[in-house]
């Protein structure tokens, strides 16, 4: 009996499709009719199991019915006696007699359920139970055909599976050695794809992948086991610098490169780029270290100037010699052509006085507080000079990439 099948890697790795809401289709999906013949599809309201199924068997080079009609697999490949873990199963809807049917691959059995990863099962490709009583047969495929090629999709050569080595030996191999690494044996294919806040189940397989991560160059912080932001930021710069399409989840291509442990490439459009040009670029990051600096800067002065006035006493000299240049002032005459009024002194003396004398009072007379002013503008000067270099040598190797 088949123990294993190259459609069944394929079907694994798509989980997590879903339909969207509204007007808009899913591209993937729409990718999944064109793969079984009917391009001319453009919703992902139109029932797409049985497509779901022709795409998983094109894309592992086996040929599909070629329509969208669910019972069509009944006529496909060989007959099964007895299901095993990816063979199609093909079920009845609205009773044995309709023409209609649903259509999926076989995980396991549950008593009287059959528990099938399909497509357009609740809007998305995921595992579902069905009762045995809708059961209409089990089929193996058999008739090859060539590899599909998809630019939105994977093939099993994308996978890391050749074509002429796709057999069930030697996938059975392949899942057993690379795919069941991760947890010394049970195949990740149970918990594929791994995405933000969905698999609180696998943490040790989240763990492995943070570290493969971290140790290739991406960083993810601690490995905790915990799929958040700057994990699935890792993953979606890991995609982007491995020519996977970017989604910030893992799935069974990018285990498989995560697997080969290729350090992260040095992009050439961004290693020699600078903070000047990333702030030229709109980078808010460089735009606020350079206020930072500013600030800095400013805070040292005003460090400085007091420091110097404790030691000195430069602000009260001042004052005094402003004030005695403000009373000699005031002993000019007047022209009485001009002006009929006088400056009184004692007014002339209190507005001259006015501003130095505020001055050491304002900034203080012990040179302690000034020292610690100067040395928190030395830290932020510093802090601010730290995050520009993380900055752009986040840019030069794409780990600070964006969604």
């Amino acid at each position: 009996m088949p123990m294993s099948s190259p459609w069944w890697l394929i079907a694994n790795t798509l989980r997590g499709i879903t339909e969207y809401k509204g007007t808009a289709a899913e591209p993937r999906i729409l990718e999944m009719f064109r793969l079984s013949g009917h391009g001319q599809v453009r919703s992902d309201e139109e029932a797409w199991c049985a497509a779901f199924v022709g795409a998983c068997l094109v894309l592992s080079g086996y040929a599909s019915s070629r329509s969208l009609m669910a019972r069509s697999y009944l006529k496909l490949g060989t007959k099964l006696d007895e299901p095993c873990e990816g063979c199609i199963v093909v079920l009845s809807r609205n009773g044995a007699n309709s023409s209609y049917g649903h259509v999926g691959f076989f995980l396991r059995e549950d008593d009287d359920q059959l528990l099938l990863l399909g497509g357009n099962q609740g809007d998305s490709v995921k595992v579902s139970s069905y009762p045995k009583s809708r059961l209409l047969g089990y089929r193996w495929p058999t008739e090859r055909a060539p590899v599909a090629t998809s630019g939105l999709l994977p093939n099993i050569l994308q996978l890391g599976v050749p074509d002429d080595q796709v057999t069930t030996e030697a996938l059975e191999d392949e899942q057993r050695g690379v795919l069941g690494a991760i947890d010394g044996g049970q195949a990740l294919l149970e918990f594929l794809p791994l995405r933000p806040g969905a698999n609180p189940d696998s943490v040790d397989q989240i763990e492995a992948i943070q570290g493969l991560l971290k140790e290739q160059g991406y960083p993810v912080g601690k490995e905790d086991g915990d799929y958040g932001l700057r994990t699935m930021t890792a993953v979606f710069s890991f995609q982007q610098a491995n020519g996977i399409p970017p989604t910030g989840i893992v799935d069974a291509r990018t285990w498989f490169q995560l697997r080969k442990g290729e350090p992260m490439p040095l992009w050439p459009e961004r290693r020699n780029e600078t903070a000047r040009d990333l702030k030229r670029e709109g980078s808010e990051t460089i735009a606020l270290t350079d206020r930072g600096r500013w600030l800095a800067l400013a805070t040292a002065l005003f460090g400085v100037l007091g420091l110097t006035d404790a030691r000195t006493g430069l602000f009260e000299k001042t004052g005094q010699l402003a004030t005695k240049a403000e009373a000699a002032s005031t002993q000019v005459v007047q022209s009485p052509s001009v002006t009929d009024w006088v400056m009184p002194a004692a007014v002339a003396d209190e507005a001259g006085s006015s501003l130095p004398t505020l001055l050491p009072v304002l900034l203080g007379s012990k040179g302690g507080v000034w020292i610690i002013l100067i040395v928190l503008a030395v830290m932020l000067w510093r802090n601010a000079q730290a995050t520009t270099a993380q900055r752009v040598d986040e840019h030069r190797t794409g780990a600070n990439l964006r969604f």
